[in-house]
């Protein structure tokens, strides 16, 4: 219990014992059928496995072998979900890294291919319903040769990028940094123009030369004038 916690409750209950107990004992029901909705989970099947670090919110579940899930430790709120393999067709040597200060409100990472990568640079924000497909579900190949045609390989998403609302990221892509993805978009290819607005399905550059905050419009405005003052 901190300090200051202590002297609130000896300003509410004086030295009476039995106050004090009966404020503990209700606090500790109330934490039992009102536990916080912040969680953490990790589930790991297979060998020489890594995730040395998941924020609150976040599901992990990797089944496979030799895969690693890397978050920077300044990555504090990051609600959704990643996935490597499953229990059908694990898979082995795939990475995730996410960088520093990244934020999501609902992002879904799914690796389902060997040797596979998803790589997030610093300061990204993610809306909910985002989802990142680095592989596809099912295999498609050359009608002559059998050849697999839709390998995937890798995923990347650089510095400063914000996707906006059920955006779906798909294999092989590349967003450069400071680029905004629209709601709803399907980014399939690499985009390597930066300070570049995307949109569409399938996504195509639909405005360049912009810059985003983490700032509401109207507060932004009052920052930029000098005029927001914090209570």
């Amino acid at each position: 219990m901190l300090e200051n916690e202590k002297a609130l409750l000896k300003q509410k209950y004086g030295h009476n014992k039995w106050l004090l107990a009966v404020h503990m004992l209700g606090k500790y029901i109330k934490d039992i059928y009102h536990a916080p909705r912040f969680h953490t989970k990790i589930s790991m099947r297979g060998q020489n496995n890594r995730c040395p670090y998941v924020p609150r919110e976040c599901t992990v579940k990797i089944i496979g072998d030799n895969n690693t899930v890397e978050i920077d430790p300044s990555v504090k709120i990051f609600k959704g979900e990643i996935t490597v393999g499953d229990f059908y067709s694990p898979a082995s040597n795939c990475r995730v890294y996410i960088g520093k200060n990244c934020t999501s409100n609902g992002t879904n990472i799914v690796l389902m291919e060997d040797g596979t990568t998803v790589s997030i640079g610093d300061d990204c924000m993610f809306s909910w319903g985002v989802d990142f497909f680095v592989t596809d579900f099912h295999t498609i190949c050359a009608r002559d040769t059998t050849e697999i045609i839709n390998k995937g390989k890798e995923l990347t998403v650089a510095d400063h990028v914000w996707i906006a609302m059920h955006a779906t990221i798909l294999k092989n892509s590349y967003i450069a940094k400071n680029s905004i993805v629209g709601a709803y978009a399907v980014v399939a290819g690499k985009f390597t123009e930066e300070n570049c607005v995307l949109a569409g399905n399938p996504a195509r550059v639909v405005k360049r030369q912009v810059c985003w905050h983490r700032e509401w419009p109207n507060r932004y405005r009052a920052d930029s004038a000098g005029e927001y003052t914090q209570n």
